[in-house]
């Protein structure tokens, strides 16, 4: 070997460790600066700290942005909201089983969300068991055998968020942090200012199947099973929806009504004992009170779906 191989070589390696160096920083600033300042994990850490003192929940709330963004636990003594964006009940299996697991932690009653979308094909997303906020709380084993993903690409996508997520660097970087309460988010929109996109909605209603998802309905019955398990009480939540988003549904044949009669036969089979609180159509009259979907409330529908969560759960003889 020359010696001018053995420079060219060394050269190199020195080129590729500063690489890997510097990538490696660009990691762990994005985890820093980007990652832990997501509704995630800004939820993950309130909390955390909140867990220390307390380790009795009345209500726990999980469900998708629907719920999140309708019970504050501002109007609702002694509950945390658990509901992200696009949450499955897959991601929602393991998670509670977390909750449970790791905080010494005693939930009354739990509130499941069961609007169609929350078991709709679409969100029947097994990969992001594979990132690096929900790996922290699956079996890797799990995560190889509903993913498809190989190990090593679950390392990587687990340990190094930037590589796969960075774009979400930019919308971070140029969108005010929403201002968040126990997992509730403040949303501030006016449907009847914005009324929602009707051709989005319109194709949503011609073309997306209203049925649960087979995985997502198999998870569904797993997390149902493992809150009997630890004798918690169940409350079945359906969320305001505009007027709109219904009447599209009726319109083009998406069967809502049969998806709840299957939801209702899976809880039947298991035999599930629960109480429902139903606020679909509390505000078909009042879109000032939406956000700027057809699915979503506002800050000031969330006061008054909070205050009426309640008002309702105070006449309901909860079931146990």
């Amino acid at each position: 070997m020359t010696i001018d191989l053995k420079k060219f070589m060394g050269r190199g390696a020195l080129f590729l460790m500063m690489l890997v160096l510097v990538l490696l920083g660009f990691n762990f600033l994005y985890i820093q600066k980007i990652e832990h300042k997501t509704i995630y994990w800004r939820n993950y850490f309130e909390f955390d700290e909140y867990a220390k003192t307390h380790k009795h929940l009345d209500y726990a709330f999980f469900g998708t942005s629907h719920t999140r963004d309708a019970m504050n636990p501002k109007y609702i003594p002694s509950s945390v909201n658990f509901s992200l964006s696009s949450q499955n009940y897959i991601v929602i299996y393991y998670r509670l089983k977390y909750l449970l697991e790791n905080y010494n932690l005693k939930i009354e009653t739990i509130v499941f969300e069961i609007d169609p979308i929350s078991l709709l094909p679409r969100m029947a997303d097994t990969k992001q068991l594979a990132n690096y906020d929900i790996s922290k709380l699956v079996p890797l084993d799990d995560i190889v055998k509903l993913s498809g993903l190989s190990r090593i690409d679950i390392w990587l996508r687990s340990n190094f968020p930037f590589f796969g997520r960075g774009f979400a660097t930019y919308g971070a970087l140029r969108t005010t942090p929403m201002e968040l309460n126990l997992g509730w988010a403040k949303e501030l929109g006016d449907f009847s200012k914005n009324p929602m996109d009707l051709d989005l909605e319109m194709s949503k209603a011609k073309n997306e199947s209203t049925q649960p998802d087979s995985l997502s309905l198999e998870y569904f019955e797993k997390t149902l099973a493992l809150a009997k398990e630890r004798g918690i009480n169940i409350i079945f939540l359906r969320n305001p929806h505009a007027r709109e988003v219904d009447e599209l549904n009726i319109k083009y044949g998406a069967d809502v009504a049969l998806y709840y009669k299957k939801i209702f036969a899976e809880i039947d089979k298991l035999n599930i004992k629960h109480n429902i609180v139903d606020n679909n159509d509390i505000f078909y009259d009042r879109p000032d009170l939406m956000h700027i979907d057809g699915g979503h409330v506002n800050y000031r529908g969330s006061e008054i779906v909070s205050k009426k969560f309640l008002e309702d759960v105070g006449v309901l003889q909860i079931v146990k």
